[in-house]
């Protein structure tokens, strides 16, 4: 994942499937189990990502298989 301390990140110790996420120009993900990823969302989304009530729900419901992404790193 490109340097996450360069962007704003959000810790996410509540969830039990996403460690952080973080956005520069693309939506960053890093999983608890290890494994980073960057999607093609709009910084809108990261922004409902933040507010969300369920971080891992809203990532499974409005980002993935919604937008593009790869495994980084």
């Amino acid at each position: 994942m490109r340097a996450l301390q360069k962007m704003e990140t959000i810790e996410t110790p509540e969830s039990s499937n996403i460690a952080r996420d973080g956005f520069d120009d693309k939506l960053h993900v890093e999983f608890k189990a290890g494994a980073k990823w960057e999607y093609d969302a709009p910084r809108s989304e990261f922004e409902r990502m933040k507010k969300a009530k369920s971080v891992g729900s809203f990532f499974s419901s409005e980002i993935k298989g919604k937008y593009p992404g790869r495994q980084v790193e």
